[in-house]
């Protein structure tokens, strides 16, 4: 979800970890304690399903289930998944459930289980055999690199805990706990399953439930996803439980593939990514169980309520819901040009028509266009368009949109747009009667074409700046600068609160620029002399104002910003003149130049010098385990600059993993050791 460059930051027994708790946060908001939004008791609650979630048996069995399923790395295709797949099966079949073991190959040979446990429903009679079938879900895989306890052990713990609070439940609905293999890989597993349906079992599904990344150190809250952030039955449902999630907009889990095969589906979440994603520190010990358990509650609640005799089947809600389902496209939604059919469907949930083909070649070249037509609603217009994926060679080279065959007029297109986007930056005449308008959004990297010649036409293609486009910069004096800006002032603040004055005095300036969303998230860089030579006495980091703030200046995750911080910091603390010796080497990178008895030396003498020519530069796929997170691999500085913000945020390591020695290392020497202290007390850790 998001990557790391050349100081550049782009965008699921245990090992015992020591060091600190994970700080002390507010409790998270109880949900599901049987009051609708009105403020009316719900007689169908009873105590027993909120006592057995709130209650510290509860949260006892989740922190051993996390504790448990955490224990190692459990990619797709190894033994640990297996072991983590039987140990679920195992605690369904205790809890007196029918269980299936469901058995997954990918295309390279690697072969994982879903784990599927099934209530049937036990009223209404012969009804009960045509009764409408829930799915509670999560995935129990995770990357090479990570424990995954928050990605997703978080969310395979909470589970289990829904299966518990259910088990003794008389419903009239038949609900079926799955936890899915190969989330991590493009939500293979759960494509394998829903495939697997027959139309009748199809059809019955009135709903999917994904839980995932639960609790995690650096989040806050909880939020009820859809896949374009509009409401649903279900949504409606958890929120009527736990009225301070928010909604918002995810395609990034299992919950995608129901939504794929017109099954309504939601995803719970936490709000913020979180401090330790996809890395090696990412452990039991850093997880807010408490937290796990109040959204165990919220999905528990909502279950039993849909499962009750007390309410009527869901069915045509969900059939209505899902036969007229459109993806909205809103501004903020990030399209991914280049991306495969199969992925480009599962960021919208929806499976398109192929409607063209063509094959463009010439001598000793060939190009293969297929055009795929789907629904979707476009520019906060109410009345779907139809919307045409055009892919290059399998992949997703621009998109168009043709309104007139919906109904609407070349007017209403253009003044949809303007709405949204102002005035075009660009307008031309070319024939008599067509108008080419073309608006840039720099935000959200798209480039919009308004032709308005009948029948009209809209073409959305990808738009890119550089990381020249400054907005802001302040020059930094002995750590300090004033900022009149308050947003930028935020950010600096941030900044500040975390790195020590007396470690700040190296970085001398400190800018806002964008590339737009979710391309470059950061950057650093030593300052340049007068001959344009570099001087790493002194360094500049800059940082993406729209992967802080979105168009309207609200904070975007702010979990992200604190790692994004430390890690930018971190190559400013370990390519200085004390670690890097620019008379010597090309650049800060080059290990030629690293300063002898440096402690930026020593690490890459320890776990990078063997490495030979390709000394700087790593092998994830060969040695996943050797790496705190998939970034760290691709280049030595950016691994050391991963391992000391990871130092930081994570706990004190007791595995013996690569990643983990190199974690330790950071442990042995008192100076990183102590810096690290005033940094977590800054942010609360401590």
């Amino acid at each position: 979800m998001f990557l790391f460059a050349v100081s550049l930051l782009f965008l699921s027994a245990a090992p015992a970890w020591g060091g600190s708790a994970p700080a002390q946060r507010l409790m998270p908001p109880v949900c599901g304690e049987g009051v609708d939004p009105a403020g009316r008791t719900m007689e169908w609650m009873t105590s027993g399903l909120w006592d057995r979630l709130k209650g510290e048996a509860a949260v006892i069995s989740i922190r051993q289930d996390l504790k448990t399923l955490a224990a190692v790395q459990r990619p797709v295709g190894s033994a640990e998944e297996q072991e983590t797949a039987e140990y679920l099966r195992s605690r369904f079949v205790a809890m007196g459930y029918d269980v299936t073991m469901q058995k997954y190959t990918d295309d390279s040979g690697r072969t994982g289980t879903n784990v599927i446990a099934v209530k049937p429903a036990t009223l209404g009679g012969n009804r009960a055999r045509n009764a409408d079938i829930l799915v509670l879900s999560a995935h129990h895989d995770s990357v090479p690199s990570a424990y995954g306890a928050n990605d997703n052990g978080s969310g395979a713990a909470a589970l289990l805990a829904v299966a518990e609070a259910m088990k003794d439940v008389p419903t009239d609905t038949e609900l079926r706990f799955i936890s899915f293999t190969d989330e991590e890989n493009g939500k293979n597993g759960s494509r394998f399953y829903t495939a697997s349906l027959t139309e009748a079992e199809r059809s019955r599904m009135i709903g999917d439930i994904q839980m995932d990344m639960l609790g995690g150190l650096g989040s806050d809250g909880l939020c009820v996803c859809t896949m374009d952030g509009e409401a649903s039955w279900l949504s409606d449902a958890i929120q009527a439980q736990c009225p301070e999630a928010s909604l918002k907009a995810e395609t990034a889990s299992d919950h995608a593939s129901f939504q794929l095969v017109e099954v309504p589906a939601v995803l719970v979440m936490q709000e913020g990514r979180g401090y330790l994603y996809h890395s090696v520190a990412d452990t039991a010990d850093q997880i807010d169980v408490r937290a796990v358990a109040a959204a165990a509650n919220a999905v528990a609640s909502a279950a039993k309520k849909v499962a009750s005799a007390r309410t009527g089947s869901y069915r045509e809600t969900a059939r209505q819901q899902a036969d007229g389902y459109t993806f909205r496209q809103t501004r903020q939604n990030v399209i991914h040009f280049s991306t495969s059919l199969r992925e480009s469907e599962a960021y919208i949930g929806a499976a398109g028509t192929l409607t063209d083909r063509q094959e463009i070649g010439g001598d000793g070249w060939k190009d293969v266009y297929e055009t795929y037509r789907y629904s979707m609603r476009w520019f906060d217009g109410e009345t779907p368009m139809n919307t045409y994926y055009v892919y290059r060679n399998g992949y997703l080279s621009h998109i168009e949109i043709r309104p007139e065959e919906t109904g609407y007029t070349a007017e209403q297109v253009r003044q949809l747009i303007r709405q949204m986007y102002g005035e075009p930056d660009s307008a031309q005449t070319r024939l008599i009667g067509t108008i080419l308008e073309g608006w840039a959004d720099e935000i959200y990297s798209k480039y919009i074409s308004f032709e308005g010649t009948y029948p009209c036409k809209v073409t959305v293609s990808r738009y890119s700046v550089g990381v020249s486009n400054v907005r802001s910069e302040y020059e930094v004096i002995d750590g300090q600068t004033v900022i009149a800006s308050e947003q930028d002032r935020r950010v600096w603040e941030l900044l500040c609160r975390m790195i020590p004055e007396e470690n700040r005095k190296k970085i001398r300036e400190f800018q806002l620029f964008t590339d737009g969303y979710s391309n470059i998230l950061a950057y650093t860089a030593p300052l340049q002399r007068d001959d344009g030579s570099s001087d790493n006495t002194g360094f500049s980091i800059h940082i993406d104002y729209y992967d802080v703030y979105d168009e309207n200046g609200i904070p975007r995750d702010w979990s992200k910003l604190t790692y994004t911080i430390l890690h930018e910091y971190g190559h400013v603390l370990l390519e200085d003149e004390t670690q890097v010796d620019l008379s010597v080497g090309t650049d800060t990178h080059d290990p030629k130049g690293f300063v002898p008895g440096s402690f930026r030396k020593a690490f890459y003498d320890r776990f990078w010098a063997a490495g030979g020519n390709s000394g700087i530069v790593g092998n994830y796929d060969g040695d996943p385990t050797a790496y705190v997170s998939r970034y760290g691999a691709n280049y030595f500085h950016e691994d050391i600059a991963e391992t000391f913000a990871l130092f930081v945020l994570g706990g004190e390591p007791q595995g013996s993993t690569v990643a983990e020695e190199k974690l330790r290392f950071f442990w042995q020497n008192e100076d990183m050791v102590a810096l690290r202290g005033e940094i977590r007390r800054s942010l609360g850790l401590e």
